[in-house]
């Protein structure tokens, strides 16, 4: 019978913390503390949970700072109270914090694994760990559906402990006298657990809940993504409209006099991936994959008959890099970049001149800027040609290898989490000193090609 009123009474407490406006009588509220134990970070995800149990009535949240505050006189450090291993071999310290903390019940808040995941554990009257609930999360957010969904998981766990303990008080109270007399022993025993490597390894065995992952997910929680926002593992896709103009110049520098200018804007799709693969705390490898594709018209006028001759044409771009990123500040990150990229502008044949061709690495170094929900970013790139095929081959191969710049700079707006919108500008200049061809005899030449890219995308973050 006791245990069926149990069961009617949790049901009624659950029922209210989902419905606190609702007008059924309630028993007291049950103290609880939430308690930001990320290693850095996870303020936001903190502060999102904070305010959905702040308006719960079925509630009286108490600050975590006089948690903290009590844990460091109890000896406890953060990383141990985010270590469920720490927890389980110091369930009597728990307890004690617990109970001078004056709440019936902890949740520990842990954003880690650069602030994909977060973790609620939640800790009961006796210190013992009665839940832990994790779930897969974007850029250190939670949103207000997953937080709800997540809390009412913890509290069908906290709700039967705090009524059980409430029952049993005069019980927990010795049992509490009895810890109160052990605290010091505690601190001995527990002294090579409290050192800093023990508490680290310890934080390795993050999940009680079976996950398989928990230890590397754990090693990597170093940095929260509101840190470093731009370090945050994830994928970003960007899809939208090309704008440009291509600006070619060739010359013979020997022999006969030549000259050849061209000049052709177009409107086209691009397509830009970024990825972070690993976040190592203040620093994160990842990638970017780029391309573009333009159609447009060539117009040629024949210097002798003044004819306008027109012929299809098609610019093309492909490239890769591979990305280091240092995170300076919450704000401020630096990329050293290195890849490959090959740049094609083609012209159906013809008598006067059908294209080029660019194959060479690239590196160089950039900053990203973060200001709230904007992020600027500026790149400049050395472009080390290393083919050229100017017409076909009609101007003959190229002679060396040719140094080009390949500045950037983009702007980027959150429009939600996931997405955002883009505006990029990218300058090219690509060189090439070429040899004497079948065209012009005993001629060498050299060329310069300048394509100006404008990037409107919208982008969508994984």
């Amino acid at each position: 019978m006791v245990g069926f009123r149990l069961k009617i009474v949790t049901t009624i407490i659950v029922f209210l913390f989902l419905f606190p406006s609702s007008a059924f009588a309630k028993p007291d509220p049950i103290q609880l503390s939430l308690v930001n134990v990320s290693k850095k970070g996870g303020n936001k995800g903190y502060k999102t949970v904070y305010r959905y149990l702040k308006k719960n009535g079925s509630i009286k949240l108490r600050s975590q700072k006089s948690v903290i505050k009590i844990a460091k006189k109890l000896g406890i450090k953060k990383s141990n109270l985010g270590s469920s291993k720490w927890r389980n071999k110091n369930k009597k310290k728990m307890a004690k914090l617990v109970q001078m903390s004056k709440v019936e019940a902890l949740i520990l808040l842990d954003i880690y694994k650069g602030g994909k995941k977060i973790q609620l554990a939640s800790i009961g009257p006796d210190g013992g760990t009665v839940d832990n609930n994790v779930k897969k999360i974007k850029r250190g957010r939670i949103s207000k559906s997953k937080a709800r969904a997540m809390l009412k998981t913890s509290f069908k766990a906290i709700v039967p402990e705090v009524l059980a303990s409430r029952k049993g008080g005069a019980d927990e109270d010795e049992d509490a006298d009895e810890d109160s007399e052990d605290t010091n022993a505690d601190e001995d025993e527990d002294e090579d657990t409290d050192s800093d490597a023990d508490a680290d390894a310890d934080s390795e065995d993050k999940d009680d809940d079976g996950d398989a992952d928990s230890e590397e997910e754990e090693e990597d929680s170093d940095e929260g993504s509101s840190d470093y926002p731009y370090l945050a593992e994830g994928y970003k896709i960007n899809i939208g409209a090309v704008l440009g103009k291509r600006e070619f110049t060739l010359e013979t520098t020997t022999g006969d006099d030549f000259t050849l200018k061209h000049e052709s804007p177009y409107i086209g799709g691009g397509a830009r991936l970024d990825a972070v693969f690993v976040n190592m705390g203040s620093t994160a490898i990842g990638a970017t994959l780029f391309g573009g594709f333009a159609p447009f018209t060539t117009l040629f006028k024949d210097p002798n008959t003044e004819d306008v001759f027109e012929f299809s044409s098609r610019y093309s771009q492909l490239g890769l890099d591979l990305n280091f990123l240092i995170g300076f500040s919450k704000e401020l990150t630096i990329i050293l970049s290195a890849g490959a990229e090959a740049t094609s502008i083609t012209i159906d044949p013809n008598q006067f001149y059908t294209g080029s061709r660019y194959i060479g690495g690239r590196g160089g170094l950039g900053v990203g800027y973060n200001v709230g929900p904007i992020l600027l970013k500026a790149n400049l790139i050395v472009v080390a040609i290393f083919n050229t095929n100017t017409a076909d081959g009609a101007f003959g191969e190229a002679d060396g290898l040719g140094i080009g710049f390949a500045p950037n700079l983009g702007l980027s707006f959150n429009l939600t989490d996931e997405i955002s919108a883009g505006l990029n500008y990218d300058f090219r200049l690509l060189p090439a000193t070429l040899t004497k061809g079948p065209v012009i005899e005993n001629a060498n030449s050299e060329s310069t090609d300048i394509i100006h890219n404008g990037f409107i995308s919208i982008g969508y973050s994984l």
